[in-house]
C-alpha cells in the first residue's frame, strides 16, 4: 500500500513538474516570439515625445503601443487610453504605500480609475505579477536628451538618499530600456496639489499650510543638493490623499507631498559657488512656444539664479490659491516669495522657518476655516 501510494505521489508530482516546465517553455517562447519595438516609429525625441499628443490620439497610441510586448515583459499592462484620460476596468489597486483613498467616498471610483494624460511623454500601466498596482511611466530620455535628469533621478532614488525624511522626491522605482530611449516607472497617487488646493475639496487652511510646508521640506531639500527644479509649480507636486478636514474628521494623520516632473531641472557641482549657479532662457526652450509665466529675471537671456526662479513658481501658484488669508504673516510670505526683484525672495529654508514657525505658534482651531470663508473673512475686514 505504502509503495503505491509513493508511485501515485511521484506520478503526481511528475506531471506538475512536466505541466510547469511546459507553461515555462510556452512563456518563453510566446515572450521570445514578440517583436522589438521599431525605434524608426517611435519620436526621436524628449520634445517630440512632448508634443505630438496634442496632435493626434491615434499617434500617441501607436508609439506607445509599440512598448507593449516591452512592457509585458516587465510585468506591466497598458491601461485603456481614450482621449484626455486613460481609464482602468480592472478594479482597484492593492496598496502600495503611495496610492490611498480619502474617507470621504464620492467620486473615489472616479479617481482611481482615470488617468489624465497632459502629453506623450507620460502612460500609465499595471502590474501583471505580484502586487497588483498602478504605476506612472515617463520617458525620460531620447535622442540623447534627458540623460542628465536620469542621473539625477537615479541619486535620489537609491539609498541612503531615497532614505531620508525630508526628501520628497517621487521615486523612481524602475527603468525600461530600449535603445536610446529609458522608460521611467514611478508609483501613482491620485492628487496634484494645485487639485488638492481647490476649494471644492474641503480642506482646511490648516490642511494646505501644512501640505506647503512639506513641499517647502521638498524645495530645501532640492536646493540643499544644489538641485534647482525650474519648474515648480503646483501641478509638479502630488499628494497621497485628502484631508478634507471641514468635511469630516476622516484620519488623525496627514498626507505626503512629493514632487515630480524633473525634465527641466540641473544640478550643479559640489564644487561650484553660489554666485556660479546660473542659468539662462526658459526652462523649456524655444522661448516662443514656452507656455509658463515667467518673472522679470527671464524675460531676456541674461543669466538668472534657478534657485529663485523656483521660489517664484512655486509663490505664484500659492498666491492664486491661497491669496488673501486674512493671516497677516502668511500673506506677507506669500507676497515675499513673487517679489519681483529675485534678491528679495526667501530661500526655501527661509520659507520653510517662516511657515514652520507661524504653524508651531498658532492653535490649530484658528486656522479651521476654508477658503471660501477665507475669501468672507477678507471681504469683511
Amino acid at each position: 500500500m505504502a509503495d503505491e501510494f509513493r508511485f501515485i505521489s511521484h506520478l503526481h508530482l511528475g506531471l506538475l513538474t512536466a505541466l510547469t516546465l511546459a507553461c515555462i517553455f510556452s512563456a518563453a517562447n510566446h515572450t521570445t516570439s514578440r517583436r522589438k519595438p521599431r525605434r524608426e516609429n517611435l519620436p526621436v525625441d524628449l520634445s517630440a515625445w512632448r508634443e505630438f499628443y496634442e496632435d493626434d490620439i491615434c499617434i500617441y497610441n501607436a508609439a506607445w503601443n509599440e512598448f507593449v510586448p516591452l512592457l509585458s515583459r516587465h510585468g506591466l499592462a497598458l491601461w485603456e487610453s481614450g482621449p484626455g484620460f486613460h481609464s482602468q476596468p480592472g478594479g482597484l489597486p492593492q496598496p502600495d504605500n503611495y496610492l490611498f483613498l480619502s474617507a470621504n467616498k464620492v467620486n473615489i471610483n472616479i479617481r482611481v480609475n482615470r488617468f489624465l494624460v497632459h502629453n506623450g511623454l507620460n502612460n500609465i500601466a499595471r502590474t501583471t505579477c505580484g502586487i497588483k498596482r498602478d504605476c506612472v511611466l515617463r520617458i525620460l530620455t531620447a535622442g540623447g536628451q534627458g540623460v542628465t535628469v536620469l542621473r539625477l533621478l537615479r541619486r535620489l532614488s537609491q539609498p541612503p538618499e531615497s532614505l531620508f525624511a525630508n526628501n520628497h522626491i517621487l521615486p523612481l522605482i524602475d527603468e525600461i530600456i530600449f535603445d536610446d530611449i529609458v522608460i521611467g516607472v514611478f508609483p501613482r497617487l491620485l492628487l496634484d496639489l494645485d487639485d488638492a488646493l481647490l476649494p471644492s475639496n474641503g480642506n482646511s487652511v490648516e490642511d494646505s499650510l501644512h501640505m506647503i510646508l512639506q513641499a517647502l521640506e521638498g524645495i530645501t531639500y532640492l536646493h540643499d543638493n544644489r538641485i534647482a527644479h525650474r519648474d515648480l509649480f503646483l501641478d509638479n507636486f502630488v499628494v497621497e490623499w485628502l484631508p478634507e478636514s471641514m468635511d469630516e474628521r476622516s484620519t488623525v494623520t496627514r498626507p505626503r507631498v512629493y514632487i515630480i516632473d524633473f525634465e527641466s531641472a540641473i544640478e550643479f557641482p559640489e564644487d561650484s559657488l553660489a554666485h556660479e549657479r546660473l542659468c539662462s532662457g526658459v526652462p523649456v526652450p524655444p522661448r516662443k512656444i514656452y507656455r509658463r509665466q515667467i518673472p522679470a529675471e527671464l524675460e531676456s537671456d541674461e543669466p538668472y539664479n534657478p534657485f529663485q526662479l523656483d521660489i517664484w513658481q512655486f509663490g505664484l501658484d500659492i498666491h492664486e490659491y491661497l491669496y488673501p488669508t486674512g493671516l497677516s504673516e502668511i500673506d506677507q510670505l506669500w507676497l515675499d516669495l513673487i517679489a519681483p526683484g529675485p534678491g528679495d525672495r526667501p530661500t526655501a529654508h527661509e520659507a520653510l522657518l517662516r511657515l514652520d514657525g507661524y504653524l508651531r505658534k498658532t492653535p490649530p482651531s484658528s486656522l479651521h476655516f476654508s477658503k471660501r470663508q477665507m475669501v468672507q473673512q477678507t471681504n469683511n475686514i
